[in-house]
């Protein structure tokens, strides 16, 4: 940075650009739909058009490339307490990306508003 004594001061404006479209986006928004959408913005598209159904399809691919690009640093830690002769195994790799899964499943099964948790988060 050429003068990081600005920096504060861009920082204050980057989020005062952004805060205003945001505001202005939602403002739209209301102004479009009003009170009669539904909670999950992804129901509120017209069902017929393909860009429609190209959006919900990004919607739900979105976070499960997000999980497997979390995922994968811990598994490779994990990968790391096995002995140097396990470690290059696909079988070791696969079993311990598959726990992995099926825990985070058990866990988001078994507590009450998980899903929520981990949207605050």
């Amino acid at each position: 940075m050429e003068r990081p004594s600005h920096f504060s001061a861009i920082l204050v404006y980057s989020f005062i650009i952004c805060t205003l479209l945001y505001a202005g986006v939602a403002i739209c928004g209301f102004t479009m739909f009003g009170d009669a959408i539904q909670y999950q913005f992804t129901l509120n598209m017209p069902q017929r058009f393909m860009a429609s159904k190209i959006a919900v399809w990004t919607t739900i691919l979105s976070p499960l490339t997000k999980y497997a690009l979390t995922m994968t640093p811990v598994a490779m830690s994990l990968e790391e307490f096995f002995p140097s002769s396990q470690r290059g195994c696909s079988y070791t790799s696969l079993s311990i990306r598959t726990i992995l899964v099926l825990s985070t499943l058990v866990v988001g099964l078994t507590i009450p508003f998980f899903g929520l948790i981990m949207a605050l988060i």
